[in-house]
Order: C-alpha cells, then sequence, then structure tokens
C-alpha cells in the first residue's frame, strides 16, 4: 500500500502527465477522466482530503502553465470575447483599425 507521501506525489504526477497533453493541445479526455475517478476514489477511501487533492492541482498547474487555474480561466475568457467582439466587426472596418 502506497504512504501517503507517496499517493501525493502519484496524484501530482498524474497532474503533471494531464496538464501537459492539455498545454499541448491533445485534449486528455480519457486522462482527465481517469484522473477524476482516480481522485474520487482516493478522497472516498479516506487517502486525500479534497484540499490537498486541490492543492496538488494547483501546484501542478502552476509548474506547467506558469498561472493558476482562475488565471488562466480568466485570460481564456477574456480572449474569447475580445475574439468574439473582433469578429463582429464588418471586415473593411477592421482592416482600418
Amino acid at each position: 500500500m502506497l504512504s501517503q507521501a507517496e499517493f501525493s506525489q502519484t496524484c501530482y504526477e498524474k497532474f503533471l502527465s494531464y496538464f501537459d497533453e492539455v498545454k499541448r493541445g491533445k485534449g486528455g479526455d480519457l486522462q482527465k477522466g481517469r484522473l477524476e475517478g482516480f481522485m474520487q476514489a482516493a478522497e472516498l477511501l479516506g487517502i486525500v482530503e479534497r484540499a490537498r487533492a486541490q492543492a496538488l492541482m494547483e501546484q501542478a498547474h502552476m509548474q506547467v502553465f506558469g498561472e493558476t487555474i482562475a488565471e488562466r480561466e480568466r485570460r481564456k475568457k477574456a480572449l474569447k470575447e475580445y475574439d468574439e467582439e473582433w469578429l463582429n466587426i464588418p471586415s473593411i472596418q477592421r482592416q482600418q483599425k
């Protein structure tokens, strides 16, 4: 059986692997589902608390993306809103700007 430290390290490595796939544009849907199941099972078995799992996820996200999950979500939302606004401007007007 894994010690709590070994389990935390395993979780961290799984988060790193998943976020690395996301960063490379691979999606990682299968890996995301497995990771969610792994973490939920660990919580139900009392191996890890949700707060600890969240902290490991944030730490791995910071290492891969260089920003927190919340910061990345805000940045992506702002880019999406900007892109939609930009595309709503007729192309002739966009060329003049």
